[in-house]
């Protein structure tokens, strides 16, 4: 796909890698300039939410053609799905991490979206390092439980739509698609 830029088209190529993990491959989606040296330009790595993929990120990729946007599936989601536990933002930390080894990136801006606010948090912390700049949006700062609700409730009540989404199976395509 070619975003318009002014009069000028710009080609974002999109890359598929599988990196070496802790139980096996962990699928990360590439997208940049339709160059070699993707060096000469911005580095971001960004983390979806609880129930997307590194798919989500591809509106974003393709309005930023001149930006190497880095995002995993992260482990127990979209091509990652198979991953063992144990999960948790530790070791999606730790998985981010991998990748930004295996892929070699230099220093890159943090994106984390929702629950992939959360794991960027951990990561930034974990990794310093690795990050030049955190951005959450829509997650990643911890939430105070009021006194008087358990952590299961508040879970329920923050989380409930989102988490039951992820229990959800289709007999096919087609009744996925129609919800």
């Amino acid at each position: 796909m070619a975003v318009k830029t002014g009069e000028v088209r710009t080609p974002v190529t999109y890359r598929i890698h599988d990196v070496p993990v802790d139980g096996g491959t962990l699928r990360v989606g590439e997208w940049g300039p339709d160059d070699s040296d993707n060096t000469a330009v911005p580095t971001v790595v960004a983390v979806h939410g609880i129930t997307a993929s590194h798919l989500a990120w591809a509106p974003i990729a393709h309005a930023c053609p001149q930006v190497r946007l880095i995002a995993p599936d992260l482990r127990g989601r979209g091509r990652s799905a198979g991953l063992p536990g144990p999960f948790g933002m530790a070791r999606h930390a730790a998985d981010l991490e991998a990748v930004v080894e295996s892929l070699e990136l230099p220093s890159a801006l943090l994106v984390g979206h929702s629950m992939g606010g959360f794991v960027a948090v951990v990561a930034a912390q974990a990794y310093p390092d690795r990050f030049s700049q955190v951005l959450l949006v829509d997650g990643g700062l911890p939430l105070a439980v009021p006194e008087g609700i358990s952590r299961e409730d508040m879970l329920g009540a923050t989380l409930g739509p989102a988490a039951s989404r992820l229990s959800m199976t289709f007999p096919d395509r087609t009744a996925y698609q129609e919800f």
